[in-house]
């Protein structure tokens, strides 16, 4: 038995089709608009995890110690709390760089 969010799960060929049609200015349904904006949106976060992961270990490689602030601020910019320019005022605040 699958689970109803299972059910109602898109497909990646699904998507690729609602966005092929939304992109060449076909109207697409509300349903499809809502799930084409969340897949938008968990990219997004997930390319910001990625992103935010490789210069955590960066640092990390280069001997550095990440602060418990900068990985909460991190945190914060993985969620879409706070965008990159708050991210960075944040680590240039912290360090009394303005």
């Amino acid at each position: 038995m699958t689970r109803p969010e299972e059910q109602s799960a898109p497909s990646d060929a699904g998507l690729a089709g609602t966005l092929a049609s939304y992109r060449t200015g076909e109207d697409i349904s509300e349903d499809e608009a809502i799930t084409l904006a969340k897949a938008e949106l968990a990219a997004a976060r997930d390319k910001r995890a990625r992103v935010v992961g490789e210069a955590i270990h960066s640092a990390e490689m280069e001997g550095l110690t990440v602060s418990e602030a900068a990985v909460s601020d991190s945190a914060a910019y993985v969620a879409g709390e706070i965008d990159s320019s708050d991210l960075i005022a944040r680590a240039r605040a912290r360090y009394h760089l303005d």
